[in-house]
């Protein structure tokens, strides 16, 4: 069979994406080196990459290292490049924006910013993450001030930044970390305020005992049963200090089983109610950069504040927040120079300003989940059209199926899904092959 695939990108490089393409070497993998291979079949590759001093060039890199997320980026890319040199024929990469997709005779016509269109077999969603979504306060002012930064990975989030002003960063998670970490780098000397609804802070990699998977009756698989059960494993282990990360880790091989398994109003109660306290001690950070946030906390550089924002004034030079505390139940203000949005990325595809999502939705070639956490996909990972039908050549791929698994954010799942998704697609044009029709698709 002919295949040909293209790779459409609208960043600067092919490969990195948003997590990876950072410069920081202080924001390290969330992921010990061992686990990071791009390989399932393979699992030491990224290891070996990382020793060649031709490539990664750390000669005593470990399983349990945690090295740059830079190293990541130029692991990823010299993976690509080293497939579009093997397959310069069956292999192209386009840099633009796809604006359009639509149906035509049977095909996928994919349309271009610049107007270029491509016709193809299949489309698969590779779509990453988009920009967090703005608080929803009663007056917006603040959002077109300077003051505000919504994307915090923005090369200017961080720019002509006073070292001893007073910054906020709302959210509490993964990304407040890395902002934090970005700050401390360039020597900012300034209070920084962290607000988030729990004001819970993940928590760090220890060295833990591997556990079995917990067996769950398929037919009762409710929130409280799981919470219940994970309280349940750890008091069996009273002697050990790491014993909720060995727990917690023994989910992760049956947790896209588990979301699959629960009904609707489970899932909704689990986000609702658990999934802050999930992801803090899920997505873990390195313990070289716990003790970094634990330094700024007892310096008093940095704070931690529960509660709702409220409001937005701006003042001459400065922004007053006003937000309600959760452990008071009270408001309280702080003053600060600039706001960066750390709250997470924006999963409502609904209200996602970006053209291709905004076309897919209205013209009904897709929907969102009902939980609103990305794109609803069929099993196979067809995306669902307004209609309730699944497409015959559209997929999607990574953060948009979290809907339908949830856990779709490390590197291990999402080289799974991946594979899967290939050999599912190569299957499928081979079929149309010998049918006596072409085979190509696309990856945007």
């Amino acid at each position: 069979m002919d295949l040909h695939v293209t790779l459409i990108e609208k960043r600067a490089r092919f490969g990195p994406g948003l997590a990876y393409s950072t410069n920081n070497d202080a924001h390290l993998l969330n992921v010990p080196a061992g686990k990071m291979s791009a390989f399932a079949t393979a699992p030491g590759h990224f290891l070996d990459w990382l020793r060649d001093p031709k490539f990664g060039a750390l000669p005593q890199a470990a399983p349990h290292s945690f090295v740059s997320r830079r190293l990541f980026g130029r692991y990823v890319e010299h993976l690509l490049e080293h497939e579009a040199n093997s397959h310069r024929n069956r292999l192209a990469a386009i840099r633009g924006e796809v604006v359009r997709i639509r149906r035509n005779r049977g095909r996928a016509v994919v349309t271009l910013a610049d107007g270029s269109r491509i016709d193809t077999d299949r489309v698969v969603l590779a779509l990453g993450n988009f920009p967090p979504s703005d608080p929803e306060v009663e007056h917006q002012e603040l959002y077109s001030s300077p003051r505000y930064r919504r994307d915090p990975w923005h090369p200017g989030a961080l720019r002509n930044l006073d070292p001893d002003a007073p910054v906020l960063l709302i959210g509490s998670g993964l990304t407040m970390v890395d902002i934090v970490l970005s700050l401390l780098e360039q020597e900012h000397t300034g209070k920084i305020h962290s607000i988030s609804r729990h004001g819970l802070i993940p928590r760090h990699h220890a060295q833990s005992v591997p556990l079995k998977p917990p067996e769950f009756d398929s037919h009762s698989i409710s929130a409280r049963a799981l919470l219940r059960r994970v309280r349940d494993r750890i008091d069996e282990r009273p002697d050990e200090p790491s014993a909720w990360r060995s727990v917690v880790d023994s989910l992760r091989p049956i947790t896209q089983e588990l979301w699959r398994a629960a009904s609707p109003e489970e899932r909704r109660r689990f986000h609702r109610h658990l999934r802050p306290w999930w992801d803090v001690h899920r997505h873990r950070v390195p313990p070289a950069i716990g003790e970094r946030i634990v330094r700024a906390v007892q310096a008093g550089q940095l704070v931690f504040h529960a509660g709702r924002i409220q409001r937005f004034d701006l003042s001459r030079g400065s922004v007053i927040v006003t937000f309600r505390s959760a452990a008071r139940d009270e408001s309280s203000r702080i003053e600060v120079a600039r706001i960066v949005n750390c709250s997470g990325p924006a999963t409502d595809y609904q209200k996602i300003n970006d053209p291709l999502v905004a076309q897919l939705i209205r013209e009904g070639i897709a929907r969102p989940d009902p939980l609103r956490l990305g794109l609803d996909v069929a099993h196979d990972l067809r995306v669902i059209g307004g209609d309730g039908n699944a497409s015959e050549l559209v997929y999607a791929v990574g953060p948009p199926t979290r809907g339908a698994l949830w856990e779709i954010t490390a590197v291990p799942d999402l080289r799974a899904q991946a594979e899967s998704l290939a050999r599912q697609i190569a299957s499928e044009l081979s079929a149309d092959n010998a049918a006596g029709l072409p085979g190509e698709f696309r990856a945007s």
